[in-house]
């Protein structure tokens, strides 16, 4: 995981969990680790035909909300503590 701290935000830069350790809730327990931190999260999903729609599921799942999505794919998703908008 890689995130950049901003005053007002946190950017999820970068999450990967290795293929042969999906599956267990490691990527679920590192979002949630990260939205305890309290401020809102903004993160950009890779448009990988094999894995969009997974990735959409992961992120709704975890309370992200789907902001915009690019003409090249690239898909902007934001978490704001108690859901606000």
């Amino acid at each position: 995981m890689h995130i950049t701290r901003r005053a007002a935000k946190v950017e999820l830069d970068l999450l990967i969990v290795a293929p042969e350790c999906r599956g267990r809730g490691l990527g679920t327990r590192a979002m949630r680790a990260l939205q305890k931190v309290g401020k809102p999260i903004q993160l950009t999903a890779v448009p990988d035909e094999r894995k969009r729609a997974t990735l959409h599921r992961f992120y709704m799942r975890l309370g992200f909300r789907r902001l915009r999505t690019s003409c090249c794919g690239f898909t902007v998703f934001h978490w704001t503590p108690g859901g606000a908008k």
